[in-house]
């Protein structure tokens, strides 16, 4: 079981990833390091 604790760690540091994706993404090579991030997702 996850307490509620927990799943506010986790939910922040999801936040946190989606932050970093998208300033990434709008840096250097925008849609390519996008484009490039699907693939590895995939």
């Amino acid at each position: 079981a996850v307490s509620q604790h927990d799943g506010a760690i986790i939910a922040r540091w999801q936040v946190s990833e989606a932050i970093v994706i998208r300033w990434s993404a709008m840096g250097d090579g925008g849609s390519a390091s996008a484009q490039n991030r699907d693939q590895v997702i995939k």
